[in-house]
């Protein structure tokens, strides 16, 4: 490998000057310090390094004792596991909605989940029993029967200036709500609704 003062040498042969207004060294430049007088070839990907003779030289081949891993080249661990589905990365910390067609009535929701209303009739929605602060629900309204949203024994839906503790519904086909659990269980927020004026009890 190079010491220091070989280092030094090769600033003074290259002429290397800091700034902004010098281009690269061109390639091939003379060799004054590897004792053959010959030219370094430029190889693609190259380390700098000496051989056991103390000949300058550009290689593609790393020098002995020296590995990718212990110059950091080695592939980064980006988190467990590192492939499939991002939410799964290990510091990631959005929460991923999965979308599903709520096409037939009732349906009991899933955490983590935006129900798209496709049904002709109204479909009613009825919140999960268990559920961890946090968790959203959310329903998007398509279907000309609209939507009921049902919170199960002791929940509450808390909206902008009211409490539901019954139902929450639609009046409109595309109206639309989110809502999430900040009281593990029993009380839920909405944070996002697209409406005229939900009817609620």
């Amino acid at each position: 490998m190079i010491v220091a003062s070989d280092f030094l040498k090769w600033l003074e042969v290259f002429d290397v000057q800091f700034g902004s207004d010098h281009g690269p060294i061109p390639l091939p430049v003379p060799l004054a310090l590897g004792g053959t007088g010959a030219d370094l070839t430029a190889v693609d990907n190259a380390v700098f390094s000496t051989t056991s003779g103390g000949v300058s030289q550009l290689s593609a081949t790393l020098p002995a004792g020296l590995s990718a891993t212990n110059i950091n080249l080695s592939t980064p661990i980006l988190g467990t596991p590192q492939s499939g589905n991002l939410a799964n990365c290990t510091g990631y910390p959005g929460i991923i909605l999965t979308p599903i067609a709520a096409a037939t009535t009732p349906v009991t929701a899933l955490l983590n989940t935006v129900y798209y209303v496709t049904d002709a009739s109204t479909v009613t929605i009825t919140l999960p029993a268990t559920a961890a602060a946090g968790s959203i629900v959310g329903i998007i309204g398509k279907g000309a029967g609209g939507w009921i949203l049902a919170p199960g024994a002791g929940q509450t839906i808390e909206l902008i200036d009211a409490s539901a503790s019954t139902s929450v519904a639609s009046t409109s086909q595309y109206d639309s709500i989110f809502i999430m659990c900040v009281v593990a269980n029993t009380l839920w927020v909405s944070y996002i609704m697209n409406t005229s004026g939900f009817t609620y009890s």
